[in-house]
């Protein structure tokens, strides 16, 4: 009878966090204090280990933030609370996986990913100065190394912040708070997956497919997020979406012609094209099927890759 109690609080405890998850991603916060006792409600009657009970109270505490919200709310203030409720939410997400007896619990849950204009045009600064400095400023070896030191400063920084709770308050609280994901305080981030991937690239294929294989990326990402989210679609796969990876399609398609036909003016208009329909197109696959345990500035970048050196 007590393991069917606690199956049964279990199963309460997921339909409630699924609720916080739709709370967060639409900024709707009408349900946060009846969720936040329900919470507590659960956390008091389980048996779940002590962590995560104090991360689920941290969770109801953010909630009950709510109530502190001027009539009404400023958008800031709206904004401070979805971010607290996201961190906390991340932090139990994090935990309940993180424990062999409810990981199972813990990967039913989706992670979130928040809208944030500023990480996508970070996103993609980043991809286009990348390949603008590869192509007209650094040499082979002068490019690898900048991607070797950038990699090891973002390790460095994930070190020193699980180690150091100041560094980790300074880093995700002031210095990234505008392009950092809630989840990144408790994984290692995508910056890290980012660089590792670049290397990757840089070593192991042409200057042309390493140069496309970070527009891909650059371009392909946000435009998935921005456009999946703007034009509601048909789900296909978790929380992705058939507009999503259209987008992703359409948008690396036509940034990586543009590309191509500029700086590589002997190739042949077919190879342009098809050039760039199979990047777009592997790199959209390769974004639909990464996961919280594949990060996808890893897999994008290496997929595109690998399938343009065996094809081209």
């Amino acid at each position: 009878v007590e393991v069917e109690v606690e199956v049964e609080l279990e199963a309460k405890m997921e339909g409630i966090l699924n609720e916080v998850f739709s709370l967060v991603d639409s900024g709707q916060l009408a349900r946060a204090p009846v969720l936040s006792q329900q919470i507590s409600t659960a956390t008091s009657n389980s048996s779940l280990p002590p962590a995560i009970k104090e991360a689920l109270n941290g969770l109801a505490a953010a909630l009950q933030g709510v109530k502190t919200l001027g009539d009404p709310p400023t958008l800031a203030e709206r904004e401070n609370i979805v971010r607290s409720v996201g961190h906390e939410y991340e932090r139990v997400v994090f935990l309940l996986r993180s424990t062999p007896e409810y990981e199972a619990m813990g990967h039913v849950l989706h992670t979130l990913r928040p809208r944030n204009y500023i990480r996508n045009a970070f996103h993609v600064f980043n991809a286009v100065l990348g390949v603008t400095m590869y192509e007209f400023v650094l040499t082979y070896e002068q490019s690898v190394l900048v991607a070797f030191l950038f990699f090891a400063w973002y390790v460095v920084m994930d070190v020193l912040r699980r180690v150091f709770p100041q560094a980790q308050a300074a880093l995700f609280d002031r210095v990234f708070a505008n392009i950092t994901r809630p989840r990144e305080r408790y994984v290692i981030p995508a910056a890290t997956w980012y660089c590792l991937s670049m290397i990757l690239v840089l070593m192991f294929t042409r200057k042309t497919i390493a140069e496309v294989s970070m527009l891909v990326l650059g371009v392909g990402d946000p435009a998935a997020t921005l456009i999946g989210r703007t034009f509601r679609s048909r789900k296909i796969r978790g929380q992705k979406s058939l507009a999503g990876l259209l987008g992703f399609v359409c948008v690396s398609f036509g940034v990586v012609l543009l590309f191509l036909a500029t700086v590589r003016p002997e190739m042949s208009v077919l190879e342009v094209l098809s050039m760039s329909l199979v990047a777009g197109s592997v790199g959209a696959v390769a974004e639909l099927f990464s996961s919280d345990r594949i990060d996808d500035n890893l897999t994008i970048p290496l997929s595109v890759g690998a399938v343009l050196s065996l094809l081209f």
